[in-house]
């Protein structure tokens, strides 16, 4: 029952009524406004869903036309709210009043008004609601008066429904005094990246100084460009910051216009006084922006400078003043996207990873931590050491066996204090690691060793920095072997034979065009980079010149790393030296990253551990790293002075400052301080002068072993032996094997008596000959999937289609793409954004134009793969195959199922997922790929790849090839379209013959032959043609 009105509730009301003179600072208060089709200054807080739906009434209404209703299907909580941009400002402790009317239908539960006032920090500060209506009720009204908290804060109104039943509200009053200001700061921004803009004219996205930007190309025909944005979020008053690159020479002119009204001219001519680029913000203040909004940026661009446009941003400022458009002049873009706020696409972006860190690394930091707190005694500390120690292999994957060095010495360059003596030793059989033996004379042998390994230079061990090192120390008494990387000095893999050029960049883009693949064989870089390292502490020790007692290890970045590295693995390093500790690859191990690196250098202690940092380097993530360590020294009853963190002078580099700090540590513990840490004067070589082969690349002077020559030794080692099998029985229990040994290997599992998944209702675009329904799945807990469901104009009864593909489902309907063409063939598709994918993509799907090189952001995505598989034991081939069963499990759920056959389609590596999915899902009626990867073999096979996505499953090759999918899917259809190689080019029927002949001949003896596609199909029209006919259209 709505609650009687006290006479002081009456008297306040009037009072407050009279004061305001009729101003009513509710939002939109009867809801007579629309913007675009949706009602304006109002958000649905819970979702359209199986529980509930959220309506904009034009049938029901108190005056007027319109009222917002809850309509609970089930026993759930339903609101409408306003305000979340923070502009319901009232006056710190006054005295204000909401009230409004609400009708209700068979409502078991409750209906009535509230408010939440919340403070600049996000803290609720109160709370007030109203009475409640239930049951059947005509117009009624909701009193609530209230007081403003006495601190800062903004409301929120809400209109909330509980339970079951229907209720609808009309007629909102909010009457009290306005504060100060307009709105209270921290209200959520909006903000844009050039993937956002929907049309470019004259402009480009590149890549620049680490960043994603719009410019005008450079020594092009045009010196103007245009660029246009829709603004998605909500219609308010915004100070809009457009943050563009201001270069050190030139000017370029950038214009801004919304919905036709130009705003300004900026003239970026600004030249920094340190002479580099600098991101330089105009800043337009106090614009009415409404949703769909177009804005377009006009740049003119000049020989110095190119109008670049980095991003965007719409900061609230107050409440939307302007008069707000119609859908017929503001219409919204062509749009297929899900979510269209940019808080929404935040959430999305960051819905992976906050998933695997929750569920995975989580949970196992957690255990390590009771882990440790269980530890007394050294005894344990000592234990604990080495159950990492005897599981390394889980971690680099195995160590081979020691072989002889064959050690070369192709010459010796003498100097007066030192000589530096050129040496080349197999690393492993056939595999050649070039370096430079320093050592001093006129000592008294032997002297301290150390194992100087490189950070991420191109010279490798000749880089002016390293070699400095290595001269500061031999010229100190220290004998120092200093050994070129793979991939780095002479030891390039990828290049021309005959033009000698790099093929694939040097350092970090080498490291990880053999990273990838390496973890399909469990091979890991670091593991080559490590055992390298631990035989060129073979050679320092096999020198009478060296004592083996006295080892020590230094480099700097990926190189500090390495020293880490080498010093946890091999127990003969007796004292350690990293400076700025870092490499992509280095740090990671086929079970993960994070946690996993510190528990590879807790098998530091008690050796002597010291970690150098530029003080200007912004590197003080070092210390939390170093502390873990610290753990290990006192549990073992040493000082953890042992180890320790000291900041030097410089950024990130092994300058001088650095160096010193190294001398001053191995001094300390090799009993030399005599020698102080002083640098003596240096006179450096060149790169090419340190060379140990005339051409400078030791595959093309030696030949020799590679680290892909490498990996496909360990692929014929592990990767099983199939023999056709002689009939039927033979090839079901092949089938039933396998498909348990790839259930294993992923880490995939799904219920047999599982539910549909809850799927939430949003938009819906009426296109050309098709309707697309907004839809996020709900297939497990934290994953929200977004999805679009395609169905044709029209009676048909086409094929049913679940799409899936690498880069996710459409985002536009005015691009061409696959799911569009088969829906106007008669196809009902639902297309998903498998969870990481499109949507949900963390990098927004920003992708380099080549895989031959380091890319920052697919290596962000490839991290979630490596984390996902190391801490959770579950693949995100696993995860993505059930996010597309649990498609599959909604589409049986629309009328038009009706026991038809489902086929599920999967582009690029979403052919990999298909597959999966319908091994594991026997209602699954097809599986169609489409440019998809025939083979994890020819990733190792072939030094070069330029697909993505494929590599993150340890040892995959020990257990199952992508192409044996197939096999364990018959007799059900199975269809491949233009499969594809390493390089993601089209295969011939040789290449299937030659990758797929135990696949092919169990599906035909299951009953089910696989059908074969091979080369590039011409065009998307003669592409969707032929999916029609494969899917039983």
């Amino acid at each position: 029952m709505c609650r009687a009105i006290c006479s002081s509730c009456l008297l306040l009301l009037g009072a407050l009524v009279c004061c305001a003179q009729e101003v009513n600072l509710a939002p939109n208060p009867g809801f007579e406004l629309a913007d675009g089709q949706q009602v304006a200054f109002w958000d649905k807080r819970t979702p359209d869903d199986a529980a509930r739906s959220m309506v904009w009434s034009s049938e029901i209404a108190r005056t007027g036309e319109r009222s917002l209703g809850c309509i609970n299907r089930q026993k759930t909580l339903s609101r409408w709210r306003a305000g979340e941009l923070r502009d319901v400002v009232l006056k710190p402790g006054s005295e204000c009043l909401l009230t409004g009317w609400v009708r209700t239908e068979e409502l078991d539960g409750s209906a009535l008004l509230r408010l939440y006032f919340i403070d600049a920090a996000g803290a609720i500060q109160g709370q007030p609601g109203s009475g409640s209506v239930t049951g059947t009720k005509g117009w009624t009204q909701l009193i609530l008066p209230f007081t403003v908290p006495a601190t800062d804060t903004y409301a929120m109104i809400y209109l909330e429904v509980e339970g079951t039943g229907s209720a609808w509200f009309d007629d909102l009053q909010l009457v009290g005094a306005r504060a100060d200001v307009s709105c209270i700061p921290g209200a959520p921004s909006f903000s844009y990246t050039p993937a956002d803009f929907w049309r470019l004219d004259g402009y480009e996205v590149v890549s620049r100084s680490g960043r994603s930007m719009l410019q005008i190309p450079p020594g092009g025909n045009r010196t103007t460009g245009e660029a246009l944005l829709y603004f998605t979020g909500h219609s308010a008053r915004y100070d809009i910051h457009i943050d563009c690159l201001d270069e050190p020479d030139g000017a370029s002119t950038l214009a801004a216009a919304v919905n036709g009204t130009v705003l300004g001219t900026h003239t970026l001519s600004e030249t920094p006084a340190d002479g580099q680029d600098t991101v330089a913000t105009w800043t337009i203040p106090g614009i009415d922006v409404q949703r769909n909004s177009r804005l377009l940026l006009s740049g003119t661009a000049d020989d110095g400078e190119y109008c670049r446009v980095v991003a965007i941003r719409f900061e609230p400022s107050g409440r939307f003043q302007g008069e707000l458009l119609p859908y017929a002049q503001l219409p919204a873009p062509p749009s297929l996207r899900v979510h269209s706020l940019e808080t929404d696409r935040r959430s999305a972006r960051a819905m992976l990873p906050a998933y695997i860190h929750k569920y995975g690394i989580a949970p196992y930091e957690q255990q390590r931590e009771q882990l440790l707190a269980a530890l007394k005694t050294p005894e344990d500390w000592r234990a604990c050491q080495q159950g990492i120690r005897d599981r390394l292999a889980e971690y680099w994957g195995p160590f081979p066996e020691k072989t002889p060095l064959n050690v070369q010495s192709v010459g010796t360059i003498e100097r007066n204090q030192f000589s530096i003596e050129k040496v080349i030793y197999e690393g492993r059989p056939g595999y050649y690691v070039t370096a430079s033996f320093y050592l001093p004379k006129g000592r008294e042998f032997p002297v301290p060793g150390i194992i100087l390994v490189c950070g991420h230079s191109a010279e490798g061990k000749g880089y002016h920095l390293y070699h400095e090192c290595a001269l500061g120390l031999v010229l100190k008494g220290y004998a120092v072997l200093a050994i070129d990387p793979t991939g780095q000095g002479e030891r390039s893999e990828y290049f021309d034979a005959d033009t000698l050029e790099h093929r694939v960049p040097l350092t970090v883009a080498q490291h990880h065009q053999l990273g990838r693949p390496s973890f399909l064989v469990g091979n890991t870089l670091g593991g080559f980079r490590t055992w390298d390292a631990m035989r060129g502490v073979d050679y320092l020790v096999s020198r009478s010149e060296v004592d083996a007692g006295r080892i020590g290890a230094v480099g700097n970045s990926g190189g500090g790393q390495m020293a880490f590295l080498v010093t946890a693995a091999d127990e003969r390093v007796a004292v350690c030296v990293a400076a700025h500790p870092g490499g992509s690859q280095e740090n990671t191990y086929l079970n993960g990253q994070h946690t996993r690196d510190r528990e590879i250098l807790s098998l530091i202690a008690p050796r002597p551990c010291r970690v150098v940092i530029g003080d200007q380097s912004g590197e003080d993530r070092h210390v939390a790293k170093v502390d873990d360590m610290k753990r290990f020294y006192t549990g073992l009853g040493f000082d953890e002075a042992r180890c320790e963190v000291k900041w030097v002078d410089g950024v990130h580099d092994l300058k001088e400052p650095k160096r010193l700090a190294a001398y001053e540590w191995f001094n300390r513990w090799f009993g030399k301080e005599d020698e102080g840490s002083e640098e003596p004067a240096l006179e450096p070589l060149s790169a090419e002068e340190l060379w140990c082969t005339e051409t400078g690349f030791t595959l093309k002077s030696l030949g020799g072993e590679t680290g892909q020559t490498l990996n496909a030794q360990r692929m014929a080692e592990i990767m099983p032996q199939r023999a056709a099998p002689a009939n039927a029985t033979g090839a079901q229990t092949q089938a039933t094997a396998l498909k348990q040994a790839v259930a294993r290997r992923l880490g995939f599992e799904v219920a047999a008596d599982r539910q549909p998944p809850d799927v939430q209702l949003g938009e819906t675009f009426e296109g050309d000959g098709f309707t697309a329904g907004m839809l996020t799945l709900l297939p497990e807990a934290d994953i929200r999937v977004p999805a679009l469901l395609l169905r044709p104009a029209g009676e048909t009864a086409g094929p049913l289609i679940v799409h899936a593909a690498e880069r996710g489902k459409p985002q536009r309907a005015d691009e061409p793409s696959l799911p569009l063409e088969l829906c106007k063939r008669g196809c009902t598709v639902l297309s998903i954004d498998v969870r990481g994918v499109g949507e949900t993509d963390p990098r927004e799907g920003t992708f380099a134009d080549t895989v031959a090189g380091y890319d920052a952001d697919q290596w962000q995505r490839d991290c979630l793969g490596i984390n996902a598989y190391g801490f959770m034991a579950r693949s995100l081939e696993a995860m993505r195959a059930f996010d597309i069963i649990r498609a599959v499990d909604c589409l049986r759920t629309l009328p038009e199922y009706d026991g038809r056959p489902v086929t599920v389609v999967g582009e690029g590596l979403g052919g990999l997922w298909a597959l999966i999915a319908a091994v594991y899902d026997d209602r699954v009626d097809g599986v169609v790929t489409v440019g998809t990867l025939l083979s994890y073999r020819m990733l190792i096979q072939s030094p070069y790849h330029e697909v993505r996505g494929y590599f993150w499953l340890p040892e995959a090759l020990r257990d199952f090839d992508i192409a044996e999918l197939g096999a364990l899917i018959a007799p059900r259809s199975v269809a491949w379209i233009a499969p594809v190689d390493a390089m993601a080019k089209p295969v011939d029927a040789a290449a299937v013959d030659a990758y797929a002949t135990w696949a092919n001949s169990v599906a035909v003896m299951r009953g089910g032959p696989t059908q074969w596609q091979c080369g590039e199909v011409k065009s998307l029209d003669a592409l969707a043609e032929m999916l029609v006919r494969k899917a039983g259209g």
